[in-house]
């Protein structure tokens, strides 16, 4: 079904947007983006410091790359299903990068299993929206109290920029899911 969007068709082809819209793909005879603005960022929930999906206004920046679907190879129109002065208003011009945002545990494990010499907190300082360096060092200490990586390196000393990762620091990266729950599954 996927593949018959990009076949030569006589019928006008409509896109529902999503963020999914907003990648580089671009469908032959695309006339018509009907656009929701809405988009699922992932937010941080106080109480349980567990991250879930939210459904959120998108940005101006994020509407505007999935207007680019329609235009490309033919004349084409796109219709935002929010009034226009809201749109002007209150639609934020750009998203805040996820990795500002988001909790940085899950892609702290992910750096450790690239097993590089340098420490997450230089890897990720070199990342285009680089997260604070409090919300770095936060997270490792989450780490090393749920486990996934070692409060002590080689030397017996503590480092809040560092460790390695444990067992239970493997399965936490391999899991698609919040570390929290992953120590849960592995417990």
């Amino acid at each position: 079904e996927q593949k018959e969007a990009f076949m030569p068709s006589t019928l006008p082809k409509v896109i529902l947007s999503t963020n999914i819209s907003e990648s580089s793909v671009t469908i032959p005879g695309v006339e018509t983006v009907i656009d929701f603005c809405l988009v699922k960022n992932i937010v941080v929930q106080k109480e349980s410091s567990i991250a879930s999906l939210k459904l959120e206004w998108a940005s101006k920046y994020n509407c505007q790359q999935r207007a680019g679907r329609t235009g490309r190879l033919c004349d084409g129109k796109v219709y935002r299903m929010i009034h226009m002065r809201y749109y002007e208003l209150h639609i934020l011009e750009e998203t805040v990068p996820e990795i500002v945002r988001a909790p940085l545990e899950s892609t702290i494990l992910r750096v450790k299993m690239l097993d590089r010499e340098d420490s997450p907190t230089v890897i990720l300082n070199k990342t285009m929206d680089p997260p604070g360096y409090d919300s770095i060092v936060h997270s490792i200490l989450v780490l090393k109290e749920l486990g996934g990586m070692q409060v002590f390196n080689n030397f017996d000393k503590f480092n809040t920029n560092d460790g390695d990762l444990t067992y239970i620091g493997h399965i936490m990266a391999t899991l698609p899911i919040d570390v929290r729950l992953s120590k849960l599954i592995v417990m």
